[in-house]
């Protein structure tokens, strides 16, 4: 199943699923309803996990970029692929936005918390 469709799943089912403090998944529904789902969550949680992370990051730079709808496909299909990078680059986009270089990429952007 892909991220999209366990949250689907799970608010077809009530639960609310969010990306929560230090890398977690926050859910909110009925006991019985986060017990039917608590299995799949567990199964898939780097998946979603990179998923809320991705939609975070994406939705943060994409004003800049007046990115569109088409884009965030094109983007989450590269997601799907090579997830990983997807969100190096995410990561480092955010990281020019926030120190004022617009956008335009330098080596420390590109450097990890824990490099």
């Amino acid at each position: 199943m892909t991220p999209l469709q366990i949250i689907n799943k799970a608010q077809s089912l009530g639960v609310s699923l969010n990306l929560g403090e230090k890398n977690t998944i926050q859910f909110t529904g009925t006991r019985n309803s986060i017990d039917e789902i608590l299995p799949l969550l567990k199964t898939h949680k780097q998946e979603l996990l990179q998923w809320f992370e991705f939609n975070y990051l994406y939705n943060y730079i994409s004003k800049f970029y007046g990115w569109t709808q088409e884009d965030h496909n094109s983007w989450s299909e590269d997601l799907l692929q090579q997830p990983k990078l997807v969100i190096y680059c995410l990561r480092a986009l955010k990281r020019s936005w926030d120190d004022g270089s617009f956008g335009v990429l330098k080596k420390i952007h590109w450097l990890e918390d824990d490099e």
